[in-house]
């Protein structure tokens, strides 16, 4: 699947903000010209179904219904992922509930949001759960960024839909100062994961990791055996269990049709869609200078003879905390074959 950012506007101010460099910077959003050929390109593989989108905040583009009734008559478009906070999707409810449309809403705490956005949200959640039965449709995710991240009011939002799964990430810190060493910041985020788990388990709510899932060696074995034994029944329907932490290009389409690997790593991976064929060519690119080099750096003394980092199991979290490493790497490679 590929992601199309249709606009760089957001109406929410995200202390953890993945697409930083991108969002409220400018009033920048797709032309519909540019939006179809970004679609194209999304869909050149000739297997590839799926599409999401992206902002920014998608739901603020000016022409969303337009865009989104495009991809609901295009038969090459089998299922849309709708990335938003939900603060807005009452205003597109006939089109978010058809078939082929998806969500992943996004809730932050209403002390990120402030109470009224907080409000919009929950109601708007309810008019899709109680009124279109919208509710398998429907993935609420929460972004866990600080030592103490509030997770009550997603808790609550889960039981009163009754909502099974929920997507959980670690999210990249913005503090500079964290990212020296990616171990040490997951270790300083384990206990409130923990508390977090356990919660959920008590719920009969199920956890996934999306993005910048924790390596195995940041558990201990005692607390391993501890979340299999909390999650017996679900084993197949959850990855926190993985052994391995790695994750494969997602392309990320533009407003000015720039693509890039991921918002992780948008400084050091900008290309044009002109640049390649079609985006299985674009995967390949990103395959063969980013993630090829990935399992043969290391950011900690810990990973230098880890078994899973070295068969290719473990990236060690988030690309980002070691881009610079894997660019050097990736141009020392390109200087021997010059010479």
């Amino acid at each position: 699947m590929a992601n199309i950012m249709i606009n760089e506007i957001c109406n929410l101010r995200c202390p953890y903000c993945f697409a930083d460099e991108f969002v409220n910077k400018n009033p920048k959003e797709m032309s519909m010209e540019d939006f179809d050929t970004a679609l194209n390109f999304a869909l050149s593989s000739g297997y590839d179904e799926r599409i999401g989108l992206i902002g920014g905040e998608p739901t603020l583009h000016s022409h969303f219904k337009e865009i989104l009734i495009k991809l609901i008559n295009d038969n090459r478009v089998k299922n849309v992922t709708i990335f938003t906070n939900g603060v807005k999707i009452n205003e597109y409810l006939n089109e978010i509930s058809h078939p082929k449309i998806h969500l992943l809403i996004n809730c932050n705490s209403p002390e990120n949001m402030e109470t009224k956005a907080y409000e919009t949200m929950v109601a708007n959640i309810k008019e899709m759960i109680s009124n279109r039965y919208y509710k398998e449709k429907i993935t609420l995710g929460i972004n866990m960024y600080k030592p103490d991240f509030d997770y009550e009011y997603i808790l609550e939002l889960l039981k009163q839909f009754d909502l099974k799964s929920v997507r959980t990430s670690i999210s990249v810190p913005n503090d500079l100062a964290y990212l020296v060493n990616p171990l040490n910041y997951f270790s300083i985020m384990k206990p409130r994961v923990l508390e977090f788990f356990d919660k959920l388990k008590d719920a009969n709510i199920i956890p996934f990791f999306d993005c910048n899932a924790m390596p195995v060696c940041i558990w201990s074995e005692d607390e391993r055996t501890r979340i299999l034994q909390d999650f017996p029944e679900v084993k197949n329907k959850t990855n926190i269990f993985n052994t391995y932490v790695s994750c494969s290009p997602i392309i990320d389409i533009l407003p000015d049709l720039t693509i890039i690997r991921c918002f992780g790593l948008s400084e050091h991976t900008k290309k044009k869609i002109s640049d390649f064929k079609n985006i299985e060519d674009a995967r390949n690119y990103y395959a063969r200078t980013i993630d090829s080099f990935a399992c043969n750096t290391y950011h900690s003394k810990e990973c230098i003879s880890c078994y899973e980092r070295e068969n290719g199991k473990c990236n060690g979290g988030c690309l980002c905390f070691k881009i610079k490493d894997i660019k050097k790497i990736n141009n020392f490679c390109n200087s021997l074959y010059k010479e």
